[in-house]
């Protein structure tokens, strides 16, 4: 079995250790491991990933560490992601996984599309020694958020001071996150001077400050690493853009510490935290023109909101007045050129991406359209007469609802 042996100069290398074991049963790990999965499929949870009762008996002692070898990770030996792995500066820098790179299931994960019977070799790897035991912490935008008057709970030293060394105490009603009706962050609770995370019941949520913007606590993964913690990268995440590639923390240890010695433990691992920007999306409204002949619309404003937003009828669907301009200001979006908002009956709700993603506006989170889907709405009550039937349909340059 391949572990890794240490630092040869800048260069880490592999060395070798016997497994007292007489066949590939007899690992702690399967020989063969497949993930199925649609196209576009969240990664997050189908990832093999290292656990605790991972570990073989060696007859070696490479480094006199000891003849217990604890399994570290699962890289691969082909595709993109692992050539990227081996380029300084690139997202997954020393790190050859796919989680490292790929949230979902596409293309550029297959070994080689000519080919399919070419598999991916997965390497496991081991180590003798000491490890560092990390619990990525990954947060998500939480947009306009103010966190006047919140409640600082320290990490570190009882200190509130250092925004590193500290979380917010958000209320889960607090009208920012009400705003957009996220559903995707994890509550907590607070109780003698102790955070409970993913508790149901909870009534907060646990935001970090970075760069002066606002993340709350998402999702967390326990993961033991040989490597220090400025080499822990965070994993993509879908209609999210990562902001820091190298992990926040408090001050208790450095970001070349987690070598030797090592830090954390299996029962309190050492915090690490990623954070991740919402990407933006656009709803665009819109007429026909005055002259119905032609069959040209017009727009009549935008609305701009992050991925996660919860779109529902009642916000984002107006009642339009036919004695009104797209100006009016009880209409939330911003306006474009100054016209009537029902020159004739609305016709058309447009929905496109800052970019090229094709979007669908369903009643419920803000999220892509899949391809040759179908979704039959009613809008009530817009200019005179009722807007009904409407059909959803894939377009080259957008998704529109039309009538």
């Amino acid at each position: 079995m391949k572990i890794m042996s240490g630092k040869l100069g800048n260069t880490y290398a592999n060395g070798w250790m016997r497994a007292d074991v007489q066949n590939a049963a007899g690992m702690p790990v399967p020989r063969t491991i497949t993930i199925r999965a649609k196209y576009g499929a969240d990664l997050r949870d189908v990832w093999p990933v290292a656990r605790e009762d991972e570990t073989f008996t060696s007859q070696d002692n490479p480094g006199n560490r000891g003849t217990t070898a604890k399994m570290i990770s699962w890289a691969t030996t082909d595709g993109k992601y692992n050539e990227n792995s081996m380029v300084a500066g690139a997202a997954n820098y020393n790190e050859p996984t796919i989680m490292g790179t790929y949230a979902a299931m596409g293309s550029e994960i297959i070994a080689d599309p000519t080919n399919p019977n070419l598999r991916h070799n997965l390497v496991a790897y081991w180590f003798n020694g000491g490890i560092s035991y990390y619990r990525n912490n990954h947060c998500f935008e939480i947009p306009e958020l103010n966190v006047t008057g919140m409640q600082k709970v320290s990490i570190y030293d009882n200190d509130i001071t250092d925004a590193k060394n500290f979380l917010y105490l958000v209320p889960t009603d607090n009208a920012t996150i009400q705003k957009y009706g996220f559903d995707d962050l994890m509550k907590v609770s607070y109780q003698g001077g102790q955070i409970t995370y993913n508790d149901p019941n909870g009534t907060h949520y646990a935001v970090r400050e970075y760069n002066g913007s606002y993340y709350a606590v998402a999702r967390q993964v326990e993961t033991v690493s040989t490597n220090a913690i400025n080499k822990q990268n965070p994993s993509a995440r879908l209609h999210m853009t990562r902001v820091n590639q190298n992990a926040d923390h408090s001050t208790q240890y450095g970001d070349e510490d987690g070598v030797n010695p090592y830090i954390g433990s299996a029962d309190k691992p050492y915090d690490l935290y990623f954070y991740y920007d919402r990407n933006l999306y656009t709803i665009t409204y819109m007429v026909p023109s005055n002259n119905i002949t032609t069959g040209n619309e017009v727009t009549l404003g935008t609305i701009e909101l992050p991925y996660g937003t919860l779109v529902t009828q009642d916000k984002y669907g107006f009642k339009l007045g036919y004695t009104d301009k797209n100006t009016n200001q009880k209409y939330s979006w911003i306006p474009a050129a100054e016209t009537p908002v029902c020159p004739v009956l609305l016709k058309t709700v447009m929905f496109s991406r800052v970019g090229s993603m094709r979007m669908r506006m369903k009643m419920g989170i803000l999220q892509p359209l899949k391809q040759h889907s179908t979704l039959i709405r009613k809008l009530q009550a817009i200019c005179t007469l009722p807007l009904n039937g409407l059909r959803l349909r894939m377009r080259h340059s957008a998704t529109m609802f039309t009538m």
